[in-house]
């Protein structure tokens, strides 16, 4: 019965501790030399770094793991050397491994570094019966029975780095080294195997324009001889390296919160908390994990790129690209704008040279279509104003000739029919008389009315427009309307005579000659004047 019941709990043990090899931390993020040689001093400083995790709190014996890293250049940039003793205590079982790693870095170019990493190890694992829970404690010889073995196994990693990203490639446990256990009171031998482990990351650091925020997200994945392993992700923020958050995910295992500072630029401080998911999330109360790391940058004889000044570098290379791309900006407007100007410039001589060519014939077109006040004779403004009737009558120049013609024929008759008076002629003279006078009132009339009806005939216009250009065909004055805007800053509206042979630029339209007559006066005391070719007039139809 003794020997079944050893036998069973070495073998069940044993299988219990190989599903969980090699340990796993939720911070790998700040110490990615655990699980690969080639990330040994990767940026270049020496780093001590202190790791503990307890996890599945609430369950008996669970997985407890500790772990102390050193790494530190070795002369330059090329060569470096880790040291890492990690302890993972799981039930009866604990794994202690001792490490030393060399890194060897091949710059390929001036951004692209790849480096190897090395490393052997000795790993003790013992087995404590003590801590076996028994129904019957008269058994001595099992909790008395204690196991403790030893080997040598060895590490390949590595590297590849490139401006922000960052990937590596670990084969741990590369000698599928192995450690014999025997039953003294059996002697029936049982063998437990160190599989191989195969890690992968990547990384890279999302740096924001301008602002001291990085967003680094991660990726894990990993083999085991046999088996996958759980994929996990993770994604820390950090504000200006000195703070950082973040949330991380382990595939059917949990979700993971985490949290730290650097302080006086080498204390670093982390914690993280694992909230469990899956099966074993009603028997515990998350796993809980603790890092504290020292740095010492190196600091070197030639200048290095560290990640401060890569960031400055970078946001001033960004304030130069911003730059040049607001200059070439401006220098194709400058350039439109000298292409406009330009063009506006033939616009205007274009303009100018039209005018010239057609000014002759444009003068006789205006004189043609310009409506105007009509001049008013001295004495014709006497007798208005000598005059009692309401409405003065204005005589052309020849119903006056005709008139004083009349009136010097009426005279010669006054004469004559006084010299037949004299003679004692039967004549009615009264009677002549007044129908002299009554035809030369007729004839007064007439020619008032005439002279109304011309003036009336001059103020037939519907509208009256006050010019401020005249050109043959719609494009020239189109174009003369977009100088006026352009440099005197006036709307105006083209206007076509009847047979649309003839186009006025105008400013305003009137109901009648007085208003329209009025708004030229203004326009000539204004300064557009020195803007328009030839004169004011007042056009109507």
């Amino acid at each position: 019965m003794k020997n079944l019941k050893i036998t069973l709990v070495l073998v069940f043990g044993i299988l219990a501790a190989e599903a969980q090899q090699l340990p796993v931390y939720s911070q790998n993020f700040l110490n990615l030399y655990l699980n690969n040689p080639a990330v040994v001093a990767a940026k270049n400083e020496t780093r001590f770094m202190l790791h503990h995790r307890q996890q599945w709190v609430g369950i008996q014996d669970a997985p407890r793991t500790s772990a102390i890293t050193l790494e530190t250049p070795l002369g330059g940039e090329k060569y470096a050397m880790g040291l890492k003793l990690n302890t993972d205590q799981v039930h009866i079982f604990k794994t202690t491994t001792g490490e030393i790693d060399f890194r060897y870095r091949l710059p390929i170019t001036k951004d692209h570094l790849l480096s190897f990493g090395l490393g052997g190890s000795f790993i003790q694992r013992n087995i404590d019966f003590n801590k076996v829970r028994v129904s019957d404690r008269t058994e001595s010889n099992l909790l008395s029975f204690n196991s403790s073995q030893m080997t040598f196994d060895a590490d390949f990693g590595l590297l590849y780095q490139w401006n922000n990203l960052t990937t590596g490639l670990a084969i741990n446990q590369l000698m599928n080294s192995s450690f014999n256990y025997e039953d003294d009171i059996s002697q029936q031998a049982t063998t437990y195997n160190n599989l191989r482990h195969f890690n992968f990351f990547g990384t890279y650091d999302f740096e924001l324009s301008k602002k001291p925020i990085t967003i680094t997200p991660t990726l894990f994945v990993r083999h085991i001889q046999g088996a996958n392993l759980p994929i996990e992700l993770n994604t820390v923020v950090t504000w200006d390296k000195k703070l950082w958050g973040g949330l991380g995910y382990r595939q059917n295992f949990g979700v993971v919160i985490m949290a730290g500072a650097q302080l006086f630029e080498q204390l670093i401080i982390g914690y993280s908390y694992d909230v469990t998911t899956g099966n074993l999330q009603a028997y515990n109360k998350g796993s809980h994990e603790i890092s504290i790391g020292y740095r010492i940058p190196r600091r070197s004889q030639q200048p290095q790129k560290s990640s401060q000044v890569s960031r400055t570098l970078r946001n001033q290379q960004e304030d130069i690209d911003f730059l040049v791309e607001e200059n070439e900006k401006m220098a194709e407007k400058i350039k439109e704008q000298e292409k406009a100007l330009n063009e506006q410039k033939e616009e205007v001589e274009k303009l100018k040279k039209t005018y010239e060519d057609e000014k002759p014939a444009m003068e006789k077109i205006i004189e043609e279509n310009k409506v105007e006040e009509k001049p008013v004779a001295t004495e014709q403004v006497e007798n208005d104003i000598n005059s009692t009737e309401e409405t003065p009558t204005r005589l052309s120049e020849e119903d006056r000739a005709k008139i004083e013609a009349l009136e010097k024929e009426v005279e010669a008759l006054k004469q004559q029919i006084q010299a037949n008076n004299n003679q004692g002629s039967g004549m009615d003279s009264a009677a002549l008389m007044d129908a002299i006078n009554t035809k030369l009132s007729a004839i007064k009339t007439n020619s008032s009315n005439n002279s109304e009806n011309a003036e009336n005939e001059d103020e037939s216009y519907s509208k009256y427009f006050t010019v401020v250009g005249s050109y043959f065909n719609m494009e020239d004055a189109k174009a003369y309307q977009r100088m006026l805007k352009r440099e005197a800053g006036v709307d105006t509206k083209v206007v076509s005579r009847d047979d649309r042979k003839f186009f006025f630029v105008y400013t305003s339209e009137f109901d009648n000659i007085d208003a329209a007559l009025r708004e030229m006066n203004r326009l000539k005391k204004t300064s557009l004047k020195k803007h328009i070719n030839g004169n004011f007039w007042v056009h109507g139809r």
